[in-house]
């Protein structure tokens, strides 16, 4: 497995997997890193992704309360 980010304006913007050996241009923004980094910044993505909002409801649940239930 090859593990990358991908990186604009400074930032992690995505990670990648690939069950090959890609090869990047130099002046890509989509580097191959480790698998330990891979993890890392993973780590950090799902401790900093935002919480859902507790008193919002879903597009479904809404439409049950407006038709009376019966969708």
């Amino acid at each position: 497995m090859t593990y990358a980010k991908q990186i604009a304006d400074g930032k992690v913007i995505s990670l990648l997997t690939y069950d090959y050996e890609p090869v990047f241009e130099e002046d890509s923004d989509t580097v191959i890193i480790t698998e330990e980094e891979y993890n890392a910044i993973w780590e950090e993505f799902i401790a900093n992704r935002p919480k859902p909002d507790p008193n919002r409801i879903s597009e479904r649940e809404a439409l049950e309360i407006i038709t009376g239930g019966g969708v």
